[in-house]
């Protein structure tokens, strides 16, 4: 989502205040049943006056259940102290609170079952505030429940950052392993800030394919082909990268096949009946209006085992 007090200044990279309609617009035209969000800050907004303030991601849900879209955050929580709304003195106390990496979700199609999160590890020394947020989820119409988990891994170059992204994954895996104590059907979301031309290795990749789930594009390394262990049955807009800068010419390796991702969905085996990378582009590839994030939401639709 981009932080909400990030504005860098690029003509293309609008505040949050003029950018929110475009995100709740690119959310409403998927209504998905559960939604990874990342960066979607919780320190509160410059331009709201009320008492106690507002975060980013309550001003997210606040504004899709005004526009229509029933959502809700799993968590509510700001900050892991005793007074969770405010980091200023904090006493710490465990409130399930993952800073920016949140889940909402379609109150019309899925119910809330349980929900938690886990700070993944950090160099030593350094609060980077990376967490995986999980919840179990209801389908309504069957009946039939499925595990979420959605993390943001730590950006950086070199060893020192591989191996910790790698460690971040094996954390996310065992808190997986932790809470899906039904052995549920599980999608995995989020940024992983590591992509398949990453020298010399894309190891949550790796790490996560290692673990048996599965990328439904097949985004192998080095290749923008789909490999043969690709399962998404129709692909829209795949070819587009996932990351796009907040540049006007949508970043696409080619017209075809796929693109760069530093974000993700993974599932556990099931079917993948559609993929699409979301990107309201003109016939030229050119963003229409504002663009929502420099990063581009990924949809994917599955049947649940």
């Amino acid at each position: 989502m981009k932080c909400a007090n990030c504005f860098a200044g690029d003509p293309n990279e609008l505040p949050w205040s003029d950018r929110r309609s475009a995100v709740v617009s690119s959310i409403k035209s998927q209504l998905p049943d559960v939604l990874g969000v990342q960066e979607a800050s919780q320190g509160w907004l410059k331009d709201d006056s009320r008492p106690g303030g507002i975060s980013q991601f309550e001003d997210l849900a606040e504004r899709l259940v005004a526009s229509g879209a029933p959502y809700k955050l799993t968590n509510t929580k700001r900050n892991n102290c005793v007074n969770h709304a405010t980091p200023t003195n904090c006493v710490y106390q465990y409130q399930g609170a993952s800073q920016g990496t949140k889940l909402l979700f379609n109150t019309n199609t899925v119910e809330l079952v349980t929900e938690g999160s886990l700070a993944l590890p950090s160099l030593s020394g350094e609060d980077n505030g990376r967490y995986v947020a999980w919840g179990t989820f209801r389908q309504k119409s069957t009946g039939k429940k499925f595990f979420v988990a959605n993390a943001h891994l730590q950006p950086g170059g070199g060893a020192e950052y591989q191996t910790l992204r790698d460690q971040q994954t094996k954390s996310v895996l065992a808190e997986i392993k932790l809470r899906n104590t039904e052995n549920l059907p599980v999608l995995i979301t989020g940024d992983l800030n590591s992509h398949k031309w990453t020298d010399p290795a894309n190891v949550p990749y790796d790490v996560l394919t290692a673990a048996g789930y599965v990328d439904p594009l097949g985004n192998t390394y080095a290749t923008d082909q789909p490999s043969s262990g690709a399962t998404a049955e129709s692909r829209i807009g795949t070819f587009y990268d996932s990351f796009n800068a907040f540049n006007r010419l949508a970043n696409a390796r080619n017209d075809s096949g796929n693109g760069t991702y530093l974000d993700y969905i993974f599932t556990s085996k099931m079917r993948v009946a559609e993929w699409e990378t979301v990107v309201n582009v003109d016939a030229y590839g050119n963003f229409v209006g504002v663009i929502p994030s420099d990063h581009n939401m990924i949809r994917v639709d599955v049947g649940l085992p």
